[in-house]
This record gives structure tokens, C-alpha cells and sequence, in this order.
């Protein structure tokens, strides 16, 4: 094997891997990810209908450990790549809301509905 033909290799090898994490999906607006081993997130994840693979669970154990809890992804199309790295770097997808003293009931579950 020639040098010529490695480094040939190697580019098809690395522009696969990016026409690859380039791929759109269409994950819920909210993922929850549970906590444990990365087997368990890549099984809860694919129950939520979301389009993931062996090869992505390459890339998460590549990148680190997700998250775990509600992540917002966002409304729309994600790519592969931008998806995996919400899943390690997202925040919580929390929401407060404030109880205010000798409110009625009514009133604070109509507050937490609009939320």
C-alpha cells in the first residue's frame, strides 16, 4: 500500500464521516434521556422514535456522556452531528412558575397549563 492510496484513504474515510453527521433528522421538541450507561440512553432514544445507530453511540462515547433529563432540541430538522452535540452540551428544559400566596388554586393550574 502506497502512501498515495492511505492518504486517499483516509479523505474518503473523513468527508463519509461528515456527509454522515451532515444527515437531518426529526427529534421530538423534547428528549428525555435517562440516566445510566450509554446502551440505556441509545435504547431510550430510539423507543422515542428518534433516527439513531451503533455508529452514533461511537460518536457519543467519542464525545462524552449525555445529559440527563428533558432537552430541548428545538422545533425543525437538526443534523446528525448538531443533535449529538445538544445532547451533551444541553441545559435542562425547565420552565418555573411562581406561587404566589392566598392565590387560588384555579388561578396557579391555569398559570401551569399556558406553560
Amino acid at each position: 500500500m502506497t502512501l498515495n492510496t492511505f492518504l486517499d484513504t483516509c479523505f474518503l474515510l473523513f468527508i463519509s464521516v461528515l456527509f454522515y453527521l451532515s444527515i437531518p433528522i426529526y427529534p421530538n421538541k423534547v428528549v428525555v434521556v435517562p440516566q445510566g450507561s450509554l446502551k440505556k440512553v441509545f435504547f431510550s432514544l430510539k423507543d422515542q422514535g428518534v433516527d439513531i445507530n451503533a455508529l452514533d453511540v461511537l460518536f457519543l462515547r467519542l464525545m462524552g456522556m449525555p445529559k440527563k433529563g428533558y432537552i430541548d432540541m428545538g422545533d425543525g430538522a437538526l443534523r446528525k452531528g448538531d443533535f449529538l452535540v445538544r445532547l451533551i452540551k444541553a441545559k435542562a428544559a425547565y420552565k418555573s412558575a411562581t406561587l404566589i400566596p392566598g392565590e387560588s388554586r384555579y388561578f396557579f393550574t391555569q398559570i401551569l397549563s399556558e406553560i
